[in-house]
């Protein structure tokens, strides 16, 4: 599970999270499988960008751009992820940390990525 950023805590967790990046690629968690109507797809965790909440659906958003909604709660995608690679900012939201551009607590606390996308990140749990 991960932890979800605070206000008082959240750069240094941020941040933490960041530095520990290095010590883990390639671990055994390295690739998720997502079933579809044809079968399984086996992707590298490396290739999603970030997670969105979509009801209790899940949207994957992929470095290529794409996007797959898969029926798994955004919960389940928590416990499967490689905790070192992604991090839950917001009850909606995962992003890889690889992908992380910028973190700003200017009026609201928000992540960008480096696709320019800007993320909410939680204020309390």
């Amino acid at each position: 599970m991960f932890p979800l950023l605070t206000a008082s805590k959240g750069k240094q967790q941020l941040l933490e999270q960041l530095n520990a990046l290095s010590s883990n690629i390639g671990t055994p968690k390295n690739k998720l499988s997502i079933a579809n109507r044809k079968g399984i797809k086996i992707i590298n965790q490396k290739d999603i960008v970030r997670l969105e909440a979509n009801g209790n659906c899940t949207i994957l958003f992929y470095t290529d751009g794409t996007n797959y909604l898969d029926t798994r709660t955004l919960k389940t995608y928590e416990n499967l992820l490689n905790e070192n690679l992604f991090f839950r900012v917001h009850k909606s939201h995962i992003v890889n940390l690889n992908f992380v551009k910028e973190y700003s607590r200017e009026l609201r606390p928000v992540i960008t990525m480096t696709t320019n996308i800007n993320i909410p990140v939680s204020r309390f749990k």
